[in-house]
């Protein structure tokens, strides 16, 4: 007998506490597709810590990677094989019997699709993208994390402030890059992608766990904030020490996006999180949150 493969958030979709992604300002800084990124706009992710690329999926590569998304979602829970479901809080209930968008839009995130669904197996490895990551590795890209991000309509919770190094049991010093793709568009009313730009050159920030593995509230006070809005299509490349978060969606649109990790391929996981708890723990530095 198959079990269940999936989990239900335990956070519930509050308001954002006050002022954590106060923004200073929207960033507009883009370039028009992969072939758009000259040494300029590679010199800006450098600085920056992130860069908006247009129009990575044209419409049809768009429309495939929601319906493969939807395909994933429709197929069920049980675990057999596929791929790992996170539920919003709000969401809770007999989940086995929501179909079509009622399921849809019950899901926050889903995990290590890309073997079970072909069309998003070949964007994860779309030789145009990767030769940009390998550009901003400095080395042949492996994808080792995949990811789809859902924030449904007005239930859809934040992503508190982060460092996605802190994730990941890698040896100190990888230098990972995470893609971002919009598959909705992503306003400061849906929940985009917020950024402390050039943050990432000083190393880990202290993480606690509050209400995720996250990065004190006041971060977002003592640091200038941009948004990042992007466009269905659009793609984000960062650094994944550059710090940022997603506020909640307390608006009537979806916001769903594919996020893909990748290390140098001469880079081996580590066998458990001791080493990244050491770096980014604050609890262990003696620091509280």
């Amino acid at each position: 007998m198959s079990r269940k493969h999936y989990v239900v958030d335990t956070v519930e979709a509050v308001p954002s506490p006050e002022a954590a992604y106060a923004w200073e300002s929207i960033d507009e800084f883009s370039v028009d597709g992969v072939a758009g990124v000259d040494e300029s706009a590679m010199q800006r992710l450098e600085d920056e810590g992130f860069l908006r690329v247009r129009g990575v999926l044209d419409p049809a590569r768009l429309a495939a990677a929601k319906d493969a998304l939807s395909e994933l979602v429709d197929r069920g829970l049980e675990d057999d094989g596929r791929c790992e479901f996170a539920f919003e809080s709000l969401a809770k209930g007999d989940l086995e019997k929501l179909q079509g968008d009622e399921r849809l839009d019950a899901v926050r995130k889903l995990m290590n699709f890309v073997q079970q669904q072909s069309f998003l197996d070949a964007l994860s490895h779309d030789a145009v993208i990767l030769g940009l990551v390998e550009r901003a590795l400095g080395a042949k890209p492996k994808l080792f994390q995949d990811m789809a991000l859902f924030k449904p309509p007005h239930i859809g919770r934040e992503k508190p402030w982060h460092q996605d190094q802190a994730y990941f049991d890698l040896p100190e010093g990888t230098k990972v890059v995470g893609l971002w793709i919009a598959l909705d568009d992503a306003s400061v009313e849906n929940g985009c992608m917020h950024f402390v730009p050039g943050r990432h050159k000083e190393g880990a920030v202290p993480h606690f766990n509050v209400r995720d593995w996250q990065i004190c509230d006041d971060y977002a006070v003592e640091n200038r904030v941009v948004a990042a809005p992007v466009e269905a299509g659009d793609m984000l490349i960062f650094d994944s020490m550059t710090p940022h978060g997603t506020p909640t969606n307390n608006s009537p649109m979806r916001r769903r996006s594919l996020q893909f990790h990748y290390c140098g391929d001469h880079v081996e996981l580590l066998p458990n999180s001791d080493e990244r708890v050491r770096i980014f723990g604050g609890d262990g530095m003696g620091l509280t949150c």
